[in-house]
């Protein structure tokens, strides 16, 4: 009995550890990966990219290797035999073995980064990379697989020969990102190839500071009435404009713009008094990183209540004012900002 409990508990303990323990990687994955670590490190690049016959790369897939090694096999059994049908069937496969490598190569090559754009997000937030590419020689490009940061997304170029791929990007801290290395490759048609390349463009994307948990209450001054409708009297009414995306609604001339095609916004002879003034130099007690995520929580609080506010960083002043374009003047500037008396983030 013992010795059953105790070959039991072997093969139980054998079964664990080898259910658990992870798959070593081959000779051949662990060079490629060798080489794509490589290339990834290679300087950015100016949009638009389009790739060369410099910049894509192919190797065999395992699959490949087996096809090459069966082909082999298939030529050395009919010239053993002197077997002509065999023979033919063999030079057959290594015409689609070598046709395979050529379309897989084709399939990438002249492809075009043309652009990149990026949603404005918070950091600990994943931000949205949108990339477009184009086939400038109007050649469909099917099965491609493009990898970031640990994803991988699949998409193609077939009728108008340019699409947009949207890709989620990590993100940490504010500033500006540097995306890592966008992975394009593909195995069409036969999967006996894999082409690939590595794009790293030169362009850089902002990232707004992360918000604070839990916030304070804003900190509005006691001495000073809130001033929302303040400015809707014509006594202080400068003139008009044409509307602007990100002005307050409660700017706009509603009977003025009647009948028109697009909206005109009031313009005031001097700013509206802010309902609550934010500044950084106020919140010496807390450290710069934490305190410029106080502000910028502030700022998301104020803006969905239309509330009119300054925002003070140091010697540069934002407002007072209201709406989505400042409120974004805000965040990229909490974004980008230095302290003087911190070492950057």
């Amino acid at each position: 009995m013992s010795g059953t409990a105790t070959s039991s508990t072997a093969m139980s303990s054998r079964a664990i550890s080898g259910g658990d323990a992870p798959r070593t990687p081959s000779w051949m994955q662990r060079q490629r990966a060798r080489l794509i670590d490589h290339l990834a490190r290679r300087a950015p690049q100016k949009l638009p990219i389009e790739l060369t016959h410099r910049t894509v790369y192919i190797l065999p897939t395992g699959f490949g290797m087996f096809f090459s090694l069966m082909v082999f096999v298939c030529v050395l059994g009919a010239l053993n035999y002197n077997n002509n049908l065999a023979l033919m069937f063999a030079f057959l496969f290594a015409v689609v073995g070598a046709q395979s490598m050529l379309l897989s190569f084709r399939n990438l090559l002249r492809l075009r980064l043309a652009s990149i754009q990026a949603g404005p997000t918070f950091a600990g937030r994943n931000i949205e990379i949108a990339y477009s590419f184009e086939s400038p020689n109007e050649l469909p490009r099917a099965s491609l697989r493009a990898r970031l940061d640990g994803q991988e997304r699949r998409f193609e170029l077939t009728q108008s020969y340019r699409t947009v791929l949207a890709l989620d990007h990590a993100t940490s801290h504010r500033g500006w990102l540097r995306p890592s290395a966008l992975t394009v490759g593909t195995s069409w048609p036969f999967g006996l190839f894999y082409a690939w390349t590595h794009m790293r463009p030169d362009q850089d994307v902002l990232v707004w500071p992360r918000l604070e948990q839990d916030p304070p209450a804003l900190p509005f001054s006691p001495s000073k009435k809130s001033r929302r409708e303040s400015d809707s009297g014509d006594d202080e009414l400068r003139g008009l404009r044409p509307y602007v995306p990100g002005d307050a609604m409660r700017r706009i001339a509603w009977k003025r713009s009647a009948g028109r095609e697009d909206f005109m916004t009031r313009v005031f002879e001097a700013p509206a008094e802010p309902d609550l003034v934010l500044r950084f130099g106020e919140l010496k007690h807390l450290d710069p990183e934490t305190a410029i995520s106080r502000l910028a929580a502030w700022v998301e609080l104020a803006h969905p209540r239309n509330l009119v506010f300054s925002m003070h960083l140091g010697a540069q002043q934002f407002g007072p004012d209201a709406g989505e374009a400042h409120r974004r003047r805000c965040l990229n500037a909490l974004a980008v900002f230095q302290n003087p008396q911190s070492p950057r983030p």
